[in-house]
């Protein structure tokens, strides 16, 4: 049975901008789509940020949902993130002090949530004392248009490595935990579609595994992303996700000793990275 990881020594500091970071996709999520979630949760592992929002759906989604119609929900739902994309990034760039390099938002079903992904260009920071990251005073940026999430400034130069090797920091009580969930994605990957990640690295926290798998992309998937068909890519990624989410579930569960009650994936475009979240019983 695994147990999260100490904190850093900047726990209180880390604590504040993630609350900040919560305080304003809340926010935008009650401005501009009419319903907030009921709670917000964020992660800051040095270049990547992911947020979790539990009950995000509105009563004619969930609707929807009961009627099998859980295609067009995530449509609706992701061309909103897409028009949502220069609000979102804007706040996160104000308060990290970094750049976005990449962006995406998807739905869950069961449980209903939905998971924020930002890729940055440099580590989050942010300097000085603690503060209350109360963020309603904050100018939003206006929303933009289909297109934007997929047309984010790529790195400049070199690519940025997000994931460095498998497991996690010396010192850790479960370092080799994340380095063998890490390894489990990429062999299961590598199984299913003749090409692993470059690199891996998995993050447990509270009730979620998160596993960062780099350059996962296929050579017919890098043409597809080349000639402007991320969205494809997108549902390709997708469809293939709910196909094996049985085989992935097991390995976790098997792994952390707890049982997965969703797993989902989404996959970003420059840098291409492919995450795979599982949302763990909190009873076990």
């Amino acid at each position: 049975m695994w147990m999260p990881a100490d904190r850093e020594p900047d726990a209180l500091s880390r604590t504040s901008l993630r609350n900040a970071i919560s305080n304003a996709i809340a926010r935008i999520k009650r401005e501009f789509y009419g319903k907030g979630p009921s709670r917000t949760r964020t992660f800051v592992y040095d270049r990547i940020i992911i947020s979790v929002l539990d009950d995000v759906l509105t009563p004619v989604e969930l609707t929807l949902k009961e009627g099998g119609r859980h295609a067009l929900v995530r449509r609706t739902r992701l061309t909103f993130e897409d028009i949502m994309t220069k609000t979102f990034t804007g706040q996160i760039e104000r308060l990290t002090g970094a750049r976005v390099l990449a962006y995406h938002s998807q739905i869950v079903f069961d449980p209903d949530m939905a998971i924020e992904v930002f890729v940055l260009d440099r580590p989050a920071h942010r300097s000085g004392e603690p503060w209350s990251g109360d963020l309603q005073p904050a100018r939003l940026e206006p929303p933009g248009q289909v297109g934007d999430a997929d047309s984010r400034p790529g790195p400049d130069g070199d690519r940025p490595a997000l994931a460095g090797a498998h497991g996690a920091p010396g010192g850790r009580s479960d370092g080799q935990l994340r380095a063998a969930v890490a390894n489990a994605m990429i062999r299961i990957v590598h199984e299913h579609w003749g090409k692993g990640p470059t690199r891996a690295k998995s993050y447990l926290e509270e009730g979620f595994v998160f596993c960062v798998l780099e350059e996962p992309l296929t050579t017919v998937e890098q043409t597809l992303v080349e000639g402007g068909q991320t969205d494809l890519v997108r549902e390709l990624r997708l469809e293939f996700q709910e196909l094996v989410n049985h085989e992935f579930a097991e390995h976790v569960e098997a792994l952390t000793g707890r049982r997965v009650i969703a797993c989902h994936s989404q996959i970003v475009f420059d840098p291409d990275i492919l995450f795979v979240v599982f949302v763990l019983d909190e009873s076990g």
